[in-house]
């Protein structure tokens, strides 16, 4: 028996080399290589508002966080009036924005899922209230504010404390859903979808006072046809409504001060109307239907100065109104920029704008082949160079900045080529060239 005990030893002795030498092979099989270039794919940025402050800077909020020059960032950030990113204001919000307005001292409002937080200048966070989806924020010249969420109006003190003297206990009772709010004056103009306001019939607009009185001096049964999904009080205190079809005359329509129809504007039919402001005696429209803006005169006429504006049949704009008549749409790409900007002059030519702002893609798949990988996702950036949903790398990961790809399908698999170009399987095969063209001699029977 004591014979055996070295030959058990050498056992143990070797199995215990053997576990120490496979664990070694697997710990070096999965060590990671330092010298690999690290990947963040960038898509368009989802954003749900843009707002225009006094000194014309813009705060754009959306489904975040973002991606600023390629950096992460919130779900708020400020752009200067050209578009580049305002380096003074930073804040981590990552939960979607739906609502921004300014409030006392230059500090913000800022509307979040489940949240109303308060942020300094520079965008850093002062304190937060439960006020659930704050989908418009109308501050008063007093600074309390209106709070649109889910069709019923709250109001707040410049403290953030609930009015309890406005309507119903902090509430206004509004039978149906209101889209817009907008002041005239010490008033409070509200439209939407609905029929009744505190009691008072009230066709999908009503004027209330600070306090939430209805002002029954104030013309509000029209029996308009649609719903009124836009507001805008002019200078001169008359209302622009636009909807789909709001009466027999038209998708545009203007009140006078107390409410009545204005017979002396030429009521026309645009298309279900998106945005509409008065810019410098001027009357813009964008229009959801015939994808267009337009200028008017001040009677409604067509202004056939202006050239207009005509988006793509890909585009899904959000367009926004500068107070100096300029327009910037958000989520276009027919003029050029591919990360969804675009600006138009008060005479509508294209203007400079394209800020730096992404939202994080995905990626798929990636397959090598020799010194090179493939990569298959969606995105409109790897790295910061512009290529869709197909880039290259190279051994270390770095980004073929040669190899630009314009390609919108949905890929299965892709494989790359020693000379560059990439074979792309979306059901069936389409190659793409060395610099991301496709490549029109290759063909594939389907």
């Amino acid at each position: 028996m004591k014979t055996l005990l070295p030959h058990r030893k050498t056992v143990l002795f070797l199995t215990g080399l053997c576990f120490f030498i496979m664990q070694s092979a697997a710990v070096n099989a999965q060590k990671l290589d330092l010298l690999f270039r690290d990947l963040v794919p960038q898509e368009r940025a989802e954003i749900n508002v843009a707002v225009e402050q006094n000194d014309r800077k813009i705060m754009v909020g959306g489904d975040g966080p973002f991606l600023a020059n390629g950096k992460p960032t919130g779900s708020v950030v400020r752009l200067t009036s050209s578009g580049a990113l305002d380096r003074s204001f930073s804040t981590f919000i990552t939960r979607s924005v739906y609502s921004i307005a300014q409030h006392v001292d230059g500090t913000y409002l800022v509307g979040v899922d489940g949240q109303l937080v308060v942020l300094a200048k520079n965008g850093t966070p002062l304190s937060e209230k439960n006020i659930w989806y704050a989908y418009d924020i109308l501050v008063l010249p007093d600074f309390s504010f209106l709070v649109n969420s889910e069709g019923e109006i709250r109001k707040y003190n410049a403290d953030f404390e609930p009015d309890w003297s406005f309507g119903d206990e902090s509430y206004l009772d509004v039978d149906g859903s209101v889209y817009d709010m907008a002041l005239q004056g010490s008033n409070i103009i509200i439209a939407g979808d609905f029929d009744d306001v505190d009691g008072w019939d009230a066709s999908n607009i009503a004027r209330i006072d600070a306090s939430g009185n209805f002002d029954d001096t104030f013309e509000a049964d029209h029996g308009f046809c649609d719903e009124i999904g836009e507001i805008s009080v002019q200078k001169d205190g008359k209302i622009l409504l636009g909807g789909t079809e709001l009466n027999w005359d038209g998708s545009l329509i203007r009140l006078n001060s107390d409410g009545t129809i204005d017979e002396s504007f030429f009521t026309c039919y645009l298309g279900e109307v998106g945005s509409v402001v008065e810019r410098n005696r001027k009357i813009y429209v964008y229009s959801y239907d015939n994808s267009t803006i337009t200028r008017l005169n001040m009677d409604g006429s067509n202004d056939d100065r202006y050239p207009g504006v005509e988006f793509g049949c890909d585009d899904d704009p959000h367009v926004m109104f500068l107070s100096t008549g300029y327009a910037v749409a958000i989520n276009v790409t027919s003029f050029g920029n591919p990360l969804g900007f675009a600006k138009f002059s008060s005479t509508g030519r294209p203007a400079s704008f394209k800020p730096n702002l992404t939202s994080h893609g995905d990626v798929w798949d990636i397959s090598k082949s020799g010194n090179k990988y493939v990569v298959i996702g969606e995105f409109i950036k790897l790295n910061n160079v512009q290529t869709q949903n197909v880039g290259v790398l190279s051994a270390n990961g770095t980004v073929n900045s040669r190899f630009k790809s314009t390609f919108d399908g949905e890929i299965w698999n892709a494989k790359p080529f020693s000379d560059g170009s990439v074979l792309v399987n979306e059901g069936y095969f389409t190659k793409l060239t060395n610099k991301g063209e496709y490549d029109e001699l290759f063909w594939f029977p389907h």
